[in-house]
């Protein structure tokens, strides 16, 4: 048997190549800390095994051995926050300070010329074994073996030997066990619902005996032709149902098999080419939502044949909205086929009958979407209507000399959908000019000017009367399609600082999360705005006006996330003052929340957001990839919300109306959980 210290988070590779370093000299040594520490076992020292140092603001990771002390040594480190993880032979995987997984990890400061020591103690674990067998009893071997935490705070790894036998070592918690075979995985004891997999408790030094037999499968097999009954090589073909997912490639013949596909129901075969533009769901629709579904039985065949769809041709043309004018210029796409007008016009010759979904884009203007319906052996013209952006023409000043201020970056947002985006396009120039635009088109917008470059000045959304912290005061713009926006010369203040500890709801100190000014997209993943809690819950923000400020503490869903003094509608958050060149200084312990379960009851994969009724922010998110299968996070309660969600296919969609304002509202219950199965798709 062999087991596998691969981390669910921050995992790396030992095969990649480093580059061998010799001591620090002098310099580095100045501008650049060390990491020493040793790791323990009840105070004797724990020899063999590696530490991994993972940068969180910093591009920089780097391995050492535990020598035969338990010592280890990271020099030339470059001054930021890190994560410290720990691979001791024999142990699962932790992180310093005694965490077991990325996301708890304490982040640990380096700062130029100094010495950080990171000493740990070997967390307790307790062994998971068992032995995994075939429908005959025979053994399956080489099949990765996984447990996970049901509060997905520590995790597991391995892989049964020649005899279907394994051994994982785990920190004592509760986990479900999965084993992952061809292109799904099964969860003791035979299911693939993770919903209904057994639940084990591992204890400190106790073992936990889990032996399971693989789930009844059937085959999926059939052949793929043109129309007019030749075959198709080289096609892909996709098998799922949600739980599974395989592929197969079809033969010379145009024929394809895929075997060991789990038993049930609900299953679509998808034929796939990208040199073909070909994209379709058996039998013959290009929408998976009117895919045929199919069953497959215990050593049953599913035969599904089926044939290329008849083709039509699509001419597109794109004009100005406001003009009328054509526009000789775009980009635009149907399925997977994608291409560049040439003379004002673009001709897709060969697109499957059927309604497909047009997009397209060209400079300076902001498209909504089409469609086009396409009949056989036709051709179907479509005049793409392009709305003309709007731009802003900002100025930018120093507020006490009135000297122009370059490196400050203006970020519009809609007034309902107050959220960060993934960083900043321009700054303002020597002049402290810039010009930019709406990206998201006509609206009713509030401007956010951020010192982006400018190292001192504070943050200010932009008011009637100079800059504030709440979004309250600030002005609003109404911006109509191709107009030009000026606002008053912005006068940027000195910033000032707020410093503080952020506690759980347990009265235990953070060490990992952010507090912002506002939300992001989870797609995103942006930083812009945001400001890390480090060790000990330690926060330190230096980048906003002399105003009084709400912040949005977001601890990456395993709390609420939730607006200063607890409150989930940032118009009713406490709000901090800052004093330009002083420190505020505002601890915080997070509120308590309420699961929030949501799941769609059809075939859905994306991004769900809960976005608060009254101010349009973001407060909470979830991923779903299986219909019926619910994700769960905290939220504040005692608030209403309306859901976004985001399709594979892309763009944005709201549950029960077609904008924001016209969405579903659902009552989050101040102590009551709650549970929403959507309609998502």
């Amino acid at each position: 048997m062999s087991r596998s210290t691969l981390r669910r988070f921050g995992a790396l590779l030992l095969g990649v190549t480093l580059a061998l370093t010799g001591l620090a000299t002098p310099a580095q040594a100045a501008s650049t800390g060390s990491i020493t520490g040793q790791l323990t076992d009840g105070g004797a020292a724990v020899t063999g095994g590696s530490v991994y140092l993972y940068g969180d603001d910093v591009d920089h990771w780097d391995y050492a051995w535990l020598d035969d002390q338990g010592r280890y040594a990271f020099d030339a480190v470059p001054p930021g926050q890190y994560r410290v993880s720990f691979e001791a032979w024999g142990h699962p995987t932790q992180f310093a300070y005694g965490k077991s997984d990325w996301s708890s990890a304490n982040l640990i400061t380096v700062t130029a010329g100094g010495a950080t020591v990171v000493n740990d103690e070997l967390l307790p674990s307790g062994t998971i074994t068992g032995r995994l067998v075939d429908r005959t009893g025979a053994p399956a071997p080489f099949v990765f073996v996984s447990a996970e935490a049901t509060d997905y705070s520590s995790y597991g790894y391995g892989s049964t030997g020649p005899d279907g036998t394994f051994d994982i070592q785990v920190v004592p918690g509760k986990y479900r066990v999965r084993f992952d075979v061809g292109g799904f995985g099964q969860f003791a004891y035979g299911t693939l619902d993770s919903a209904a997999a057994a639940v084990f408790a591992v204890t400190a030094g106790g073992t936990v005996t889990v032996n399971d037999t693989l789930v009844a499968t059937g085959t999926v097999a059939g052949r793929f032709t043109d129309t007019s009954g030749a075959p198709l090589s080289g096609v892909d073909v996709y098998v799922s149902n949600g739980q599974f997912f395989g592929s197969a490639e079809t033969d010379e013949d145009g024929r394809y098999r895929l075997d060991a596909v789990p038993v049930g129901t609900g299953y679509t075969v998808h034929f796939y080419s990208s040199a073909l533009f070909l994209q379709q769901y058996a039998y013959g629709a290009v929408d998976e939502s009117k895919a045929t579904r199919f069953a497959v039985t215990e050593g049953g065949t599913t035969t599904v044949d089926d044939q290329r769809l008849p083709t039509g041709s699509v001419r597109l043309t794109a004009v100005d909205s406001r003009t009328g004018q054509p526009i000789l210029n775009f980009t635009s796409g149907l399925g997977l086929d994608s291409r560049d007008s040439k003379n004002g016009e673009v001709i897709y010759p060969t697109v499957p009958v059927g309604t497909h979904e047009i997009w397209a884009n060209a400079s300076g203007y902001s498209f909504g979407g089409a469609s086009v319906t396409v009949v056989a052996g036709e051709q179907a013209d479509v005049r793409l209507v392009m709305e003309p952006l709007a731009r802003i023409t900002a100025t930018v000043v120093d507020a006490a000399t009135g000297a122009p201020l370059p490196g400050v970056c203006i970020v519009p947002v809609l007034v309902d959908e107050v959220r960060m985006p993934d960083g900043c396009d321009e700054v303002t120039d020597a002049n402290g000019k810039i010009t930019q635009m709406f990206w998201r088109g006509a609206g009713t917008y509030q401007l956010l000017a951020w010192p982006e470059r400018a190292k001192g000045y504070g943050a200010q959304w932009l008011g009637p009367r100079g800059g504030t912290g709440d979004l309250r005061r600030a002005t609003t713009f109404t911006v109509k399609p191709g107009e030009a926006v000026t606002p008053p010369v912005i006068r940027m203040d000195r910033a000032g600082v707020i410093t503080g500890q952020v506690f759980g709801t347990d009265g235990a100190a953070l060490s990992q999360g952010s507090v912002r000014i506002a939300g992001s997209h989870p797609g995103l993943g942006s930083s812009f705005g945001a400001f890390a809690i480090g060790d000990g819950g330690r926060y330190r923000i230096d980048k906003l006006g002399p105003y009084e400020w709400p912040l949005l503490f977001d601890v990456y869903g395993q709390q609420a996330t939730q607006w200063s003094g607890g409150e989930a509608n940032r118009d009713r958050a406490d709000r901090i003052a800052v004093v330009a060149g002083g420190t505020t200084t505002y601890d915080y312990r997070l509120e308590a929340g309420v699961s929030v379960t949501v799941s769609s009851t059809t075939p859905f994969q994306g991004y769900v957001l809960a976005r608060n009724a009254d101010t349009g922010d973001i407060v909470g998110t979830w991923w779903l990839d299986e219909p019926n299968v619910g994700a769960t996070r905290q939220l504040i309660g005692g608030q209403h919300i309306r859901f976004e969600y985001d399709p594979s296919e892309g763009g944005r969609r709201f549950v029960g109306g077609d904008s924001f304002a016209s969405a579903t509202k659902y009552k989050v219950h101040k102590h009551k959980d709650g549970a929403f199965a959507l309609t998502l798709g």
